[in-house]
């Protein structure tokens, strides 16, 4: 797999854990193929581990199987809201919560059912592309494009 480095995109990382936090960089590219590929880090990076066959390269495939890009995700609907457990949540809730935290918590079904329902990934996409950029704006071009003003201006000084 040979990466084109000219369409790569390059990101950091940071993990906490236990003992510490630890930074990494990988890079995002695409092979001669188009298929997208993951460049890590020399320095952290163990083939036992990360690749299954081991290559010259240290890139290997994003995807085994390339995506659709012409179709969206479905959206996954919501789970239904559990009452029994709202009833004892806001009952175990007094006592331990200030009164407008509890009166919060008994007024979230009412909250949840007044969401607006979800948007398909396709009209969220186009609402995103509307709004990206304007319109390209008229630049005002110079009259004097071949630079005769400033040859003559020149030409008086020296």
């Amino acid at each position: 797999m040979k990466s084109c480095p000219s369409n790569a995109t390059s990101l950091k990382v940071g993990l906490n854990f236990a003992f510490g936090y630890l930074q990494f960089s990988y890079e995002l590219s695409r092979d001669v193929d188009g298929h997208v590929t993951v460049r890590i880090a020399r320095f952290i990076r163990s083939e036992e581990f990360v690749m299954n066959q081991k290559s010259k390269t240290d890139a290997f495939r994003l995807f085994k199987n390339t995506p659709d890009l012409t179709t969206y995700p479905p959206i996954i609907p919501l789970s239904s809201f559990d009452e029994e457990k709202h009833k004892k949540l806001c009952m175990d809730a007094r006592g331990t919560v200030p009164t407008e935290g509890v009166q919060k918590l008994i007024d979230l079904p009412q909250f949840l059912q007044n969401l607006p329902k979800p948007e398909t990934f396709e009209v969220l996409l186009n609402r995103f592309r509307s709004k990206v950029a304007e319109p390209i704006a008229d630049v005002l071009l110079p009259q004097d494009l071949e630079n005769e003003n400033l040859k003559e201006f020149m030409a008086r000084m020296f």
